[in-house]
């Protein structure tokens, strides 16, 4: 595997192309794949129900429209938040300057974007490599049952 090759040079998405897609999330990961990214970096968290998310920050409030600590959330109610409702297009100046001004700077913020799961990461993306940080000790065991779990070991970082 790549990430494990001394000679290898790997263009790692970290959090995905975030140039083009909010952070973390699968229009990210698509992103950067489309863009012939080698592998992905993403961090993980567990909510108070022991889900395995994918998201850096300890809370939603920067990357979403909602509020509270991933680990006083549900999977439930953290799936209902828009996980683009914040991003906006500022490296492409162009976009955000353009003639449908703040609405084509923020493509995302209609679409519903989600929160992904870990193991949707992994099921949409099967042979991509992944570095994972665990953003906590608590969600190091969920998360490798995760990856045993669909069987990324050999890929996962």
């Amino acid at each position: 595997m790549i990430l494990f090759d001394g000679r290898a040079r790997p263009v790692i998405a970290h959090r995905g192309d975030r140039a083009h897609a909010p952070e973390n999330t699968l229009a990210a990961f698509h992103a950067a794949a489309r863009a012939g990214a080698d592998g992905f970096e993403c961090d993980v968290r567990l909510t108070a129900d022991g889900a395995v998310v994918v998201l850096h920050d300890p809370r939603v409030d920067r990357t979403t429209d909602g509020t509270g600590d991933v680990t006083a959330l549900s999977v439930e109610w953290i799936r209902t938040l828009n996980a683009g409702a914040h991003w906006h297009a500022h490296a492409d100046p162009d976009v955000a300057n353009s003639p449908a001004g703040e609405d084509a700077a923020r493509p995302f913020a209609a679409d519903g974007l989600r929160i992904p799961l870990l193991e949707e990461v992994l099921t949409t993306f099967p042979g991509m490599p992944v570095i994972i940080e665990c953003k906590t000790l608590d969600v190091v065991a969920p998360m490798a049952a995760v990856v045993r779990r669909v069987r990324a070991e050999s890929r996962v970082l």
